[in-house]
């Protein structure tokens, strides 16, 4: 939990971040004392270019999110509030790393990303020790603003995920096939951790779920003791005259930016029903599905778009976040290949009733997840790896 972990380092300042902040507490693994101690400092305009080629060297100009090497990008995202982030320098005021952030208050969470240090600087700098300081500062700066964070965290190699779960982000999800870094297919975990008033707040009702999502279910339950839940079978009854009506009245748009991803948009002529994803054009997935609709029909009928999207494009991995407490959703997306890999709960923030509400990430992926994967796990994202590969 986030209140454990600020609570375990509360004898470090907050120091302004404008001038820089000197890493100079202990953390317990290990001598240390051969590493470069970092100072952090909160990123400028300026050192826009300076982060690019961060990722630039560190993935040999093969990051699957071109954004991050492109200095015009990086400079919109320090201007914006939504985003921080933050750099790394040695005491020769060298930018050798860096972390983003996104902040998203009005729904209360936080998202990490683009971790990177220099190559090489890479065994050199003490990144752990970079790492824990800059949640301390970013965790205590919001802490009453923003009550969940997630990150996802590579599985090439145990360092990523130890350092993940030394802060409390603990792994709640497996993302298999989803991405890629230097031409090498990789499944992730996704990681989480909470402000203790998210579980003081979770939604009363009763969770309602397929018996295929129960041993995510399980695994989380057993983390967080949770209560009240049922085992449905429901049934689909659907108007297959309805369906093709609405497929003859489904509109698309398209936007596609300059790196070649493409934000998509379905909808229809005659509801208020939305679907909408990314695509992202180097990794070949799909995330950040949302939908509104009015009937189940209209699911069906996003969801068969959706997958003809997936085959012309040769999609590898999509995702989405489907309710914890509508079965009938959740067995049209397994219904249609996509396969329960965690169980989150609390992560959707219900603006209307203030409370947080649980859902379950559904994954439809193709191709073998590495059989090599299992050399590279800690026992944390070993355990939550075998609880839900046995439902897929």
């Amino acid at each position: 939990m986030i209140d454990d972990f600020l609570n375990k380092f509360n004898m470090i300042p907050l120091s302004d971040l404008e001038k820089g902040v000197v890493l100079n507490f202990e953390i317990e693994k290990g001598d240390r004392t051969h590493k470069i101690t970092p100072i952090l400092q909160q990123a400028k305009i300026k050192h826009a270019t300076a982060i690019c080629n961060i990722f630039k060297n560190a993935y040999h100009g093969l990051y699957p999110f071109k954004r991050m090497e492109d200095p015009i990008e990086i400079k919109q995202m320090i201007k914006n509030p939504q985003y921080l982030w933050l750099i790394f320098k040695t005491n020769e005021k060298e930018v050798i790393g860096c972390l983003g952030a996104h902040l998203d208050k009005e729904y209360k969470k936080g998202y990490l990303f683009g971790f990177a240090i220099k190559p090489a600087y890479q065994g050199k700098f003490d990144s752990l020790k970079a790492f824990i300081g800059s949640l301390i500062i970013i965790w205590k700066t919001y802490e009453s603003q923003i009550l969940i964070w997630s990150s996802e965290v590579r599985t090439y190699d145990t360092a990523p995920q130890y350092g993940n779960i030394k802060v409390g982000l603990e792994p709640i999800a497996f993302l298999p096939n989803k991405d890629i870094f230097t031409n090498h297919r990789e499944s992730e975990f996704f990681t989480i951790t909470y402000n203790k008033e998210v579980f003081k707040r979770r939604c009363k009702k009763k969770v309602r779920i397929i018996k295929e999502v129960i041993n995510c279910y399980l695994f989380s339950k057993k983390r967080y003791d949770l209560k009240e839940h049922s085992i449905e079978d429901p049934i689909i009854n659907l108007n297959k005259e309805k369906c093709s009506n609405l497929g003859k009245e489904l509109i698309s748009r398209e936007e596609t930016d300059k790196y070649g991803n493409k934000a998509i948009n379905y909808y229809f002529k005659k509801s208020q029903s939305k679907f909408s994803f990314i695509y992202n054009s180097i990794s070949r997935n799909i995330e950040k599905i949302k939908y509104k609709i009015e009937n189940l029909e209209e699911l069906i009928v996003f969801i068969r778009n959706l997958k003809n999207f997936m085959e012309k494009y040769e999609i590898v991995y999509a995702e989405c976040y489907v309710s914890a407490y509508k079965p009938r959703h959740q067995k049209i997306f397994y219904n249609a290949n996509f396969k329960p890999t965690g169980y989150i709960p609390g992560f959707h923030y219900n603006k209307n009733t203030h409370e947080f509400q649980d859902i379950i990430l559904f994954a439809l992926y193709k191709g073998i997840i590495d059989p090599d994967l299992k050399y590279s796990l800690i026992p944390e994202t070993k355990e939550l790896y075998k609880t839900v590969t046995m439902g897929i």
